[in-house]
């Protein structure tokens, strides 16, 4: 029987001999990505409607597939078609999932080669008042100098009086009220009456002062485009309220003498302080519900509000953004998107029902378990970073298993970038590390890397594990040969 590995090795092959080939309307491209190291398996590429993508055999299609799911957007399923996957019930074997936020019992049962798009505990950060109690510790801890990157919010019923206070004090002051778990504008309301809000219903309450002759148009201060797109039908507007795409938002601050570039890193430093804010309860929750920490994936979408100086607020981090497509402006942005999403998950040819029980994953970085020297060594340099507050580039000079596996995923994932771009770590956000609750060895040593990458270039760090992965490999294969 043909094993996995010679399929594999099939399909790039055939990737390799069609990659010049042009057809008679496009080239045709290639079904697997390689990895940049040897001996790491090679990655399944997604692309957007129409492309043409060379088909791999039968033995490795029947296993390529995606459970279905009335969440699974237009924009996703096309990608998944181009790559040739077929839809099926989540009875039957699948490869990945996309849709609702599950249950924290249900992670346990993803196996190792499937992907899921939401972290167990990524409440913390996608619920109104988790987010809040979140950022509103670190406003204790660092100030709100560093950590105002949010609107005074209160928690109702709890906060209810406080929030009566805040409004008595001022004709200009508004709140905007939502429920603490809903989405796409449900729910929201933008008031200063204090009889409009319910005194015993769970909500939450931001601060908000604006101009009182135009506060009652909702369109206007409620950016929500579930809400946007019915001003037109309303009365309240012409025409249909306008989608920006984010280019022609710089392109705009451009033309108006605005340094685009500083509104772009002030939102960042929000989005970044805003994770952080969240990563300590999101982790401690994956590791009690998950068993595999390389299963899971997933697109945020952040709401920021930029005032008239151009400061960014935090608004709220949706776990589910709509990749909904009713137009050909969002087909244009959302279906990239979804065939970025797809890669940078890195999803990998399944072995089969036969080979499940025998497949390798060794060289996936995982956060448990972990052999004595890298632990050793985690917490040495958590423990120095601890007490000196600065990243040491000692932390390189040996590197475990364990760095490897982080190092290959880390790099082959940034090629697999597409349109994203990384923010964190890089070498500008060093600042960062000092933000999180406890700090994360994995975000040390990549930092340093980060660094070490820009000041030597990245083909020298990826030559370094490069030749790490060749001896690992030559071990095995010895190893093998001599059973």
């Amino acid at each position: 029987m043909c094993g996995l590995t010679d399929l594999v090795s099939s399909c790039l092959s055939k990737a390799n001999n069609n990659r010049n080939r042009v057809n008679s309307t496009q080239q045709t491209q290639p079904f697997l990505r390689a990895s940049l190291f040897t001996g790491i398996p090679p990655t399944i590429r997604f692309y957007t409607k129409g492309t043409k993508v060379s088909k791999p055999s039968k033995k490795i299609t029947c296993r390529l597939t995606w459970c279905h799911n009335s969440l699974l957007p237009i924009v996703m399923r096309n990608s998944l078609s181009a790559s040739h996957f077929t839809i099926v019930d989540e009875s039957l074997f699948f490869i990945g999932y996309w849709g609702r936020h599950l249950k924290s019992s249900q992670y346990r049962s993803f196996k190792p080669h499937q992907k899921v798009n939401h972290y167990p505990g990524a409440f913390h950060i996608g619920r109104k008042d988790r987010l809040w109690m979140h950022i509103e510790k670190q406003q204790r801890r660092f100030g709100e100098h560093v950590y105002g990157i949010m609107p005074k919010t209160y928690l109702l019923p709890k906060d209810y009086e406080r929030m009566r206070s805040y409004l008595d004090a001022s004709p200009t002051h508004h709140v905007i009220v939502k429920p603490p778990a809903s989405a796409r504008g449900t729910g929201i309301s933008v008031t200063r009456k204090i009889k409009d809000i319910p005194e015993k219903t769970q909500l939450v309450a931001q601060q908000y002062s604006r101009c009182l002759s135009t506060v009652s148009n909702k369109y206007m201060h409620l950016t929500n485009y579930s809400i946007n797109k019915l001003a037109e039908q309303d009365g309240v507007a012409n025409s249909p309220v306008a989608k920006w795409r984010l280019s022609e938002l710089w392109q705009f601050f451009e033309s108006n003498d605005i340094n685009s570039d500083n509104v772009r890193e002030r939102i960042e430093d929000v989005i970044m302080k805003a994770f952080i804010a969240c990563e300590k309860p999101i982790r401690d929750h994956m590791t009690r519900h998950i068993q595999h920490g390389f299963i899971c994936h997933e697109l945020f979408g952040v709401d920021i509000l930029l005032d008239e100086d151009l400061r960014p607020w935090l608004l709220e981090v949706n776990i589910s953004p709509s990749l909904h497509s009713g137009t050909s402006l969002d087909v244009s942005v959302k279906a990239p998107l979804a065939k970025d999403v797809l890669n940078m998950a890195g999803i990998t040819v399944p072995p089969s029902a036969e080979e499940m029980s025998a497949a390798d994953y060794s060289t996936k970085p995982r956060n448990w378990p972990k052999d004595d020297d890298h632990m050793q060594k985690e917490a040495v340099w958590t423990a120095a970073f601890r007490k000196e507050g600065v990243l040491n580039p000692k932390i390189l000079k040996r590197l475990t298993d364990e760095d490897i596996r982080t190092l290959v995923e880390f790099e082959d994932e940034y090629v697999r970038r597409g349109n994203f771009r990384l923010i964190f770590p890089t070498s500008e956000t060093a600042n960062m590390q000092s933000l999180f609750v406890q700090p994360v060895y994995a975000n040390l040593m990549l930092q340093q890397w980060q660094i070490e990458q820009e000041q030597q270039g990245r083909e020298v760090g990826i030559e370094r594990i490069e030749s790490l992965c060749s001896q690992r490999f030559a071990r095995n294969r010895n190893n093998n040969s001599d059973c």
